[in-house]
């Protein structure tokens, strides 16, 4: 009984301890918190993306880096920028002002009430005239009036401009937009580096393919050729080996082609009497001019005298014969020359 007593005094001072250990904070609310107020107004309005405040949920469990701070000023940037770049149109079919404006609009306003309430006194006053403000406008909107929320978004507006235009200004976003171009350049080079090298590779393995096809060519032909018998010429007729005797003259061609048995000996040719000439009367004719040779001085010497004695007799009239042609032919000349 004494032991249920004493546990139930201690009870109370249990539960104060229990009170006095903080929670667990949210990993991405402290690496929100890390910003600096300016940033976390248009981190807001990054971070209505689920997508992009996803991968903010996942970098707050990382350990903080420049790399990872600049990494997500970057996209401030992005964002303040892509806000100042264009307008923005309004939904007066909506219920609220919320609905109204587009949401990263939504939530920088909405944060910048925030600090504001949490800020000096007359920042906490600024931030409950407009907190009325917008109450008024649900209030009409709901009744289908526009008016007002039109006015509170007029005067909410340039709140935000302003602070996307100093933050672009701000050293934070200068260095991680030139730390971001520095970052986009040189994967750009190394793009670039990467496309030449695997061009050079693909044109030393083509050159290396081409060469390996030439040398498997020539191969190729080198053994068809063997395989074909060819020896070189000394199975033809008139080819093979020449043999020389002692005295260096040729003495005969050691041919390639299929030679007797070495066992065969050789043998001396047989002494063989050729046939006698026929007689085609050769003889007899050799004989007769022998025998007229002695004859054929006298007997030219008369046929001579002869030829002689009718040029004599014969001239005067082939000599007028030829006279007479000749001054036929001459008339005939003249006569188709001159007319």
């Amino acid at each position: 009984m004494r032991k249920a007593l004493y546990a139930l005094a201690l009870l109370p001072a249990f539960a104060a301890a229990s009170l006095a250990v903080p929670a667990a904070e949210d990993p991405a609310v402290v690496f929100k918190q890390r910003f600096s107020i300016q940033e976390q107004i248009i981190l807001a309005g990054v971070l209505t993306d689920p997508a992009q405040a996803e991968a903010f949920a996942q970098d707050s469990l990382a350990l903080p880096s420049p790399e990872l701070f600049d990494k997500w000023r970057v996209r401030m940037t992005l964002l303040a920028k892509d806000y100042l770049s264009k307008d923005h149109l309004l939904n007066d079919n909506a219920k609220t002002v919320s609905q109204m404006i587009e949401p990263a609009e939504w939530a920088t306003l909405f944060i910048s009430l925030k600090f504001l309430q949490n800020g000096s006194t007359l920042d906490a006053a600024k931030a409950l005239y407009f907190h009325n403000k917008i109450d008024r406008a649900n209030e009409k909107l709901a009744e289908g009036d526009t008016s007002t929320a039109h006015d509170a978004v007029a005067e909410g507006r340039p709140r935000l401009v302003k602070s996307c235009q100093e933050y672009l200004s701000s050293p934070e976003a200068v260095n991680a937009l030139t730390a971001w171009g520095k970052q986009k350049h040189d994967e750009a080079v190394r793009k670039s580096r990467q496309l030449a090298a695997n061009a050079r590779n693909a044109r030393e393995q083509a050159e290396a393919v081409l060469k390996n096809h030439k040398t498997t060519a020539t191969r190729e032909k080198t053994a068809a050729k063997a395989s074909s018998g060819y020896d070189g010429g000394r199975g033809r007729a008139g080819g093979g080996t020449p043999v020389y005797a002692g005295n260096g003259k040729l003495k005969h061609h050691q041919s390639g082609l299929a030679r007797s048995s070495p066992s065969s000996k050789s043998q001396a040719p047989l002494a063989v009497k050729p046939p006698p000439a026929p007689d085609d009367g050769m003889a007899e004719l050799h004989a007769n001019a022998r025998k007229n040779a002695g004859h054929l001085p006298r007997n030219m010497a008369i046929i001579g005298g002869l030829i002689g004695a009718l040029g004599f007799l014969a001239g005067p009239i082939v000599g007028a014969a030829a006279v007479a042609a000749g001054a036929l032919a001459g008339y005939e000349l003249g006569k188709k020359l001159f007319g």
